[in-house]
């Protein structure tokens, strides 16, 4: 019995791989909702921006539903899949689980159901959706440009389909300009960083699940951060900023308006 299950979920791996290769690969990007139906609010627990951040970990380009969409995606919806996150049933265990769908509504690709049994919700979530992104370490994406034209094929309305039966040749496409990522202006120091080792402001690291919360000496939470995967580099949840080391210095840096804020920080972990 037990060699029996061991070949079934080998086998499902195996066709969840093959099967993401045919078909994410045709897909250039990853648009994510800015709030999940199981949810009451908008980025509730910022589920919908660790959504995000996990499709571009994995190598996907992702955009929150409300954000600029590059120019070939405005002129054809059909190069992204629409993400969504769903609730499965459990007693005392979160489940979540990730669906693409695309711009005519079919599921592309589904992943295996996330688990978590912690009991504070934002921690749960976080935990789960995490665990079903494991989903996607099989799939090897990479953009396939030469596919795309099947995708944009699939857009075309039925009746334009019935008038003309046979395969519509396609043109080679030009290649599209990648959108430019505007750079902050100005870096703004807050303070020199030598001061920190000087400063009587201490904060102190607590470990919580996927990360760290940051306390002063009250002690109040100044700081929830996640882990990024790169080592001293950590998410500040909640902002546009993260926390990691310069000079041998904690600092967090911080997007505001075109501005970069470099501030210095004496945290001890």
């Amino acid at each position: 019995m037990n060699r029996i299950l061991v070949l079934l979920v080998v086998f499902s791996l195996g066709f969840n791989k093959a099967y993401s290769q045919k078909s994410l690969n045709d897909y250039k990007y990853i648009i994510v909702p800015t709030k999940y139906d199981f949810l009451n609010e908008a980025d509730k627990f910022q589920l919908n921006s660790l959504t995000k951040f996990l499709f571009n970990k994995h190598g996907f380009t992702a955009f929150m539903g409300d954000e600029a969409f590059p120019r070939d995606l405005q002129n054809n919806n059909c190069l992204a899949l629409r993400a969504n996150v769903s609730k499965g049933r459990g007693l005392l265990t979160t489940k979540l689980g990730v669906e693409l769908k695309d711009c005519n509504n079919t599921i592309v690709y589904k992943t295996d159901i996330g688990e978590s049994r912690k009991k504070e919700f934002k921690t749960a979530y976080n935990l789960a959706l995490r665990d079903a992104f494991k989903s996607f370490q099989t799939a090897n994406y990479a953009y396939s440009r030469a596919n795309s034209g099947v995708v944009m094929a699939e857009s075309k309305s039925p009746q334009s389909e019935s008038k003309s039966p046979e395969p519509i040749p396609t043109k080679p496409q030009p290649k599209p300009k990648q959108p430019k990522i505007a750079k902050p202006k100005t870096v703004k120091v807050e303070r020199p960083l030598k001061e920190v080792k000087k400063s009587t402001n201490i904060l102190y690291a607590q470990a919580i699940d996927g990360g760290f919360q940051i306390v002063d000496s009250t002690p109040k939470v100044i700081y929830k951060i996640a882990s990024s995967g790169i080592k001293e580099v950590y998410i500040v949840l909640g902002k546009d900023a993260i926390i990691h080391q310069l000079d041998g210095v904690w600092v967090i840096s911080e997007v505001r308006g075109k501005d970069l804020l470099v501030k210095g920080l004496d945290i001890k972990f």
